[in-house]
């Protein structure tokens, strides 16, 4: 294994990425229903107006990313 080594994680990040997101929601931080671009400008034009509650919910249709 190296710096530049892949781990593939899947499901295990999801519930972390969800609690520290809910951690930043409850003191006004971020908002559940704001879009990710705001966050992530770099996101790809199709995916227009994708929420982080859509991405918490699994209902952006966001697909892994390979490459």
């Amino acid at each position: 294994m190296t710096t530049a080594s892949v781990q593939r994680l899947a499901s295990l990040s999801k519930p972390i990425t969800a609690t520290v997101i809910m951690e930043l929601v409850e003191p006004g931080k971020l908002s559940p229903d704001s879009s990710v671009r705001q966050y992530l400008p770099e996101l790809p034009g199709f995916y227009p107006n994708v929420t982080l509650r859509e991405l918490l919910n699994h209902q952006s249709a966001v697909r892994e990313r390979r490459g």
